[in-house]
């Protein structure tokens, strides 16, 4: 019984841990206190997730995001109520009106209710009430509205374009302060922020608002009454405080005045308001500040009090403060936490948390998952929870992973290490026919008794399709092809100085089991050894690029030794080293030149909001580029700058690509660091082919699929380059460019 009333409550609380993941990962990545303040948002977290944990009703779990809001020391980021607001009482008929006090002084009446901006004609009727007004020498605004909703931006407005009629002199509206996001900003696996790229890491951006031309022979003694009713004009009322123009009696509170602000829903039952963003006073402090404060209901009062200010002395003008203040990004630069591989439990929510948030607004591809990333936040909350150790913990990081389904992901951490392991034999092992076969390996292990096209059965006593199948849970990947690249690369990994034990089954169906030492450290390379040159001609007369070989000081030697081959074979298996690219551009065909779509996800502060922002690049052709027929070679090893290389071909050349869908993942890459010092590379940008076909997830989809056979590996034959010259024979006997 027992057992069950935990399991019935387990889903409360994890569904809450969800909202406090959800409000702290927004509130990270748009509050300007992440950057202009000391505010340790982790440890603020760690402090608010016991009370979420154990909160067994509403009221408790929204006091505990209350309390990590709190951390903020802002007023205007807060929990919202749940209740609905009670609608309006019926109002009379909202009206413009212009009061005589006494022979100096008006009362210019702007009720700011929703009705008014329904009125017809509403800023010419309101300039002419302020034109009216500035013929006396002391003028009373009464902004105030009824409770319920602000009205919007057309009376705010109207305000403000109307304004002039009461000035004498221009007013400078005050400026915005509010941060910017590009990209999310590279950790550096030593602490703190590691380089990035540049422009599009995190800032702190202040914009200015314009202002408000003069229109009056002189400023009369200006006060202004508002409320929690009325509408945003706090900008204006803020300029012109700080020119010493106009006092502010306020009625009640008016949470987020001067401020810009939004609503995040957390989930169905848990709203906050976030401020973003903040107005600059002339002081250069931060969102509306009145001169009077009086409470809510104190209506005759603040009318009141709004007259007796006319009689005192106009204020002067504030001095000019700061509105850049120092950027300390503390918040976006990841603590590795790194004391301890087995981090607590708080702690290892921090990083389910930290990696949901990093991915939530950084991952240009969240689309493309095959479900939603909440959902994977929600279930693996108990799995980071109950990890039992340092391993544990890791390969959680690990499953979360590779629900990002972006072959870009990557891990690093001691503990995934010894997991691993850190070193291999010398030979190399592929996915051919749905076995793991044996595609290189060292004379002096062909000696041992294993040989290319040996079928492995199993690896340290673990039967090879389970061995495969436990490292796919947690090796992320975009696409099957890359999946099974990756496990290929790792497939013979243990600890360095323990031999592997190899079962494998050869040709002629005869079973050896084979100890040979791990010699070698780290995975794989990518793709098989080639023994064709890096480039020249390949039998029958077409040219031949290794674009994983050719470097850069052989790019013009190559290109002329290809130029005028009647057909040429790219081989884009593996990654390229620093003469593919210029190739490339060698290659183009002037009239259509190399180009490809690609952005990141930005934070644009002044609205809150976070888009893919994408551009069209071109590049420049310094040539007549090559003319006739290409193909390319890939596979799901080519991955990266690799695929980026095929889309730009495709983009000039027309190509050909023969093989099988390349690894799904293109774009510059970040990083983030997890406690216990786990270190996750991700892709933050997205790339696309010219023509808007998208590369993640799909990879670049050959037009002739070829993949090696266990005959073919047996026989030592390159049947991708085979088709390839099959290809090409084609088209040249056809007349295709």
């Amino acid at each position: 019984m027992i057992a069950a009333i935990v399991l019935a409550g387990a889903p409360d609380r994890d569904a809450r841990l969800v909202g406090l993941a959800r409000v702290w990962s927004y509130v990270k990545y748009v509050h300007p206190a992440m950057a202009t303040s000391s505010v340790d948002w982790d440890a603020a977290l760690v402090r608010a997730l016991p009370a979420a944990e154990k909160a067994t009703t509403d009221e408790a779990y929204r006091a505990s995001i209350a309390s990590l809001l709190a951390e903020l020391q802002d007023p205007a980021t807060r929990v919202l109520p749940r209740e609905e607001p009670p609608a309006p009482a019926a109002a009379a008929e909202a009206r413009l009106g212009l009061e005589t006090v006494d022979a100096r002084t008006a009362l210019v009446v702007v009720p700011s209710g929703a009705g008014l901006e329904s009125t017809p004609d509403l800023q010419a009727e309101l300039c002419a009430r302020f034109t009216e007004a500035a013929g006396r020498e002391r003028v009373v605004v009464d902004l105030r509205g009824p409770d319920g909703p602000r009205p919007g931006w057309i009376l705010s407005s109207a305000i403000v374009k109307c304004a002039g009629r009461l000035l004498g002199q221009d007013v400078t509206l005050p400026p915005a302060r509010y941060l910017t996001h590009g990209f999310y900003m590279m950790q550096s696996v030593t602490g703190g922020a590691g380089g990035g790229q540049g422009p599009w890491e995190s800032g702190l951006t202040v914009v200015g608002a314009g202002s408000v031309r003069v229109e009056a022979a002189r400023t009369p003694r200006l006060v202004v009454l508002v409320n929690a009713g009325s509408a945003d004009v706090y900008p204006l009322l803020m300029a012109l405080q700080g020119e010493g123009l106009a006092e502010v009696v306020q009625e009640g509170e008016v949470p987020a005045a001067g401020l810009l602000s939004t609503t995040f829903d957390a989930s169905d039952d848990l709203r906050v308001e976030v401020r973003h963003g903040e107005r600059l006073r002339r002081d250069g402090g931060a969102g509306f500040a009145a001169d009077v404060v009086l409470p809510a209901g104190a209506s005759d009062a603040a009318r009141d009090r709004a007259l007796a200010l006319l009689d005192a002395p106009r204020r002067a003008a504030a001095p000019a403060g700061p509105t850049l203040v120092p950027y300390v990004p503390g918040a976006f630069v990841e603590r590795d936490e790194s004391e301890t591989a087995y981090p607590d439990r708080e702690h290892r929510l921090l990083a389910l948390f930290r990696l949901y948030g990093a991915i939530e607004y950084f991952f240009a591809y969240k689309e493309l998952m095959d479900q939603p990333w909440s959902r994977t936040l929600a279930e693996m909350i108990p799995r980071f929870a109950g990890a039992r150790d340092a391993t544990d913990y890791a390969l959680a990081v690990s499953e979360a992973a590779v629900r990002i389904q972006d072959s870009h992901v990557t891990l690093a951490s001691p503990v995934l290490d010894a997991y691993f392991g850190t070193h291999r034999p010398a030979l190399r092992v592929d996915r051919v026919e749905d076995r793991t076969v044996i595609t290189e390996t060292a004379p002096e292990l062909a000696q041992a008794g294993l040989t290319v096209g040996d079928v492995v059965v199993s690896v340290d006593g673990e039967p090879a399709d389970e061995r495969r199948a436990r490292l796919a849970r947690y090796l992320p990947a975009s696409t099957p092809g890359r999946l099974e690249n990756k496990i290929d690369i790792q497939f013979l990994l243990g600890p360095r100085g323990r031999p592997a034990v190899i079962e494998a089954r050869d040709a002629k169906g005869t079973l050896r089991k084979v100890t040979v030492a791990r010699t070698l450290e780290g995975p794989a390379p990518r793709s098989r050894t080639r023994a064709t040159p890096a480039y020249g001609l390949h039998t029958p007369g077409f040219g031949y690029v290794d674009l994983q070989r050719l470097e850069a000081k052989d790019v013009a030697d190559a290109f002329e030794t290809v130029r005028n081959a009647p057909g040429l074979i790219l081989d884009m298996r593996g990654y390229p080293v620093g003469g593919a690219f210029p190739l490339v551009g060698r290659l183009a065909r002037p009239q259509s030149p190399p180009a490809f779509l690609g952005g990141s996800i930005r934070y644009e502060g002044a609205e809150g909001t976070f888009s893919l922002v994408e551009s069209l690049f071109t590049q420049e052709v310094p040539g007549p580029g090559y003319s006739g027929p290409v193909v390319i070679l890939a596979d799901g090893s080519t991955q990266s700058a690799a695929a980026h290389v095929c889309a730009l071909l495709k983009s000039t050349l027309d190509a050909t690509v023969v093989g099988s869908p390349t690894s799904g993942a293109n774009g510059g890459v970040t990083r983030t660091i997890l406690p216990g010092g786990i270190v996750l590379n991700f892709t933050a940008q997205s790339m696309r082919l010219k023509d808007g076909t998208r590369v993640q997830r799909a990879g670049i989809v050959p037009d002739v699929e070829v993949r090696p056979t266990l005959a073919g590996v047996r026989a030592g034959r390159d049947e991708l380059l085979e088709r390839a010259v099959a290809v090409l024979e084609r088209a040249v006997a056809a007349g295709r460019p």
